[in-house]
C-alpha cells in the first residue's frame, strides 16, 4: 500500500496522472513496445470503454504478485494474437520482441494453451485496461493480468482486433476466445502520451518461442 501511495502521490506531483480528457487515439502510426525513463518502463494499451489509445507506467524492482487486497485489482486483459494477423499491436513478438520484460512469456503460454491457434508462431499481443474515472471517481492502480486466447483464427479474422472490454465478452460469448486467469498482478499508472514519447524504446529480444 505505502508504494501504491507514492506511485499516486509522485505521478500527481508530476502532473502525470491521467484523467479522462488525456484518453486520446493518437495520430499517425500505431505506438508499439516498451521504453523506459528513470527507473519506470512505458507501454501503450487500450482503453477499455473507449478502445483509445492510452499509456501506462509501471515502477521497476516492484514485486509480482503484487501484495494488496485483490479487491482492489481491475482486470488487465492481454489479448494475444497468431502470426497470421495482420495488425499492429502494443507488444510485437515478430519478427523481435519489443516488450522484452513479458512478451516472450506471452507467447510461449498462448503456444502451450491452443497450439492448434497458435502453434506457428505469435504475432504479439495487446492491453486493454480500465483508464481513471472522473474527478472523484475510483481510480485502482492494481491490475490482475487475463489472457485472451483465440479458441480459431481464420483468414477473415486477419484484421480483427479486440480494443474494449466489451468487444471481448462478445468474443467470449460467441466462443471465439477463451479469458484465462492468471497469477500475476502489478501495479502500473495511466499517464499522457508525452511521457511515452520522451522515454528511450528498450533493445527487442529475439522473438523466442
Amino acid at each position: 500500500m505505502r508504494k501504491l501511495r507514492y506511485l499516486v502521490v509522485w505521478l500527481v506531483g508530476l502532473g502525470l496522472v491521467l484523467g479522462p480528457a488525456g484518453a486520446a487515439r493518437a495520430a499517425g502510426p500505431v505506438p508499439t513496445g516498451e521504453r523506459t525513463i528513470g527507473n519506470v518502463t512505458l507501454e501503450p494499451g487500450y482503453d477499455d470503454m473507449s478502445g483509445n489509445i492510452v499509456y501506462v507506467l509501471t515502477p521497476n524492482k516492484v514485486s509480482v504478485p503484487l501484495q494488496s487486497n485483490p479487491t482492489s485489482w481491475e482486470d488487465f486483459f492481454v489479448v494475444v494474437y497468431p502470426i497470421t494477423s495482420t495488425l499492429t499491436l502494443n507488444c510485437m513478438h515478430k519478427p523481435q520482441d519489443n516488450c522484452p520484460d513479458h512478451g516472450p512469456e506471452v507467447a510461449g503460454a498462448a503456444m502451450g494453451i491452443k497450439p492448434a491457434v497458435y502453434g506457428a508462431g505469435v504475432l504479439g499481443h495487446d492491453h486493454v485496461f480500465h483508464v481513471p474515472g472522473p474527478p472523484g471517481g475510483e481510480f485502482n492502480a492494481n491490475w490482475a493480468v487475463k489472457l485472451v486466447l483465440f479458441n480459431s483464427f481464420s483468414d477473415e479474422d486477419k484484421n480483427l482486433h479486440l480494443t474494449t472490454v466489451d468487444q471481448i465478452m462478445a468474443a467470449k460469448d460467441s466462443g471465439k476466445v477463451t479469458i484465462i486467469d492468471t497469477p500475476t498482478s502489478f501495479l502500473c499508472a495511466v499517464v499522457p502520451a508525452a511521457l511515452y514519447q520522451r522515454a528511450t524504446p528498450v533493445t527487442p529480444v529475439p522473438g523466442n518461442p
